[in-house]
């Protein structure tokens, strides 16, 4: 889970950066990236204590969801 959290940062970052250099405007990209990771991060929480049966299906068909 360390090693997961560690690329989640190391992504954020690395996407803030490019959303800054691309565009300009630091603090509000920065700012923007970080709630919508921490946002995302609520939702999958959520959704998380919603799945109790069929385990295995469910992460499955999630990760075909978020590969498209």
């Amino acid at each position: 889970m360390f090693l997961a959290a560690v690329a989640a940062i190391a992504y954020e970052i690395l996407s803030a950066s490019a959303l800054t250099n691309l565009l300009g405007a630091s603090i509000f990209y920065f700012s923007l990236t970080i709630g919508i990771f921490l946002a995302a991060l609520g939702i999958g929480g959520w959704f998380q204590a919603k799945i109790k049966n069929n385990l295995i299906e469910k992460l499955i068909l999630i990760e075909i969801i978020l590969s498209f």
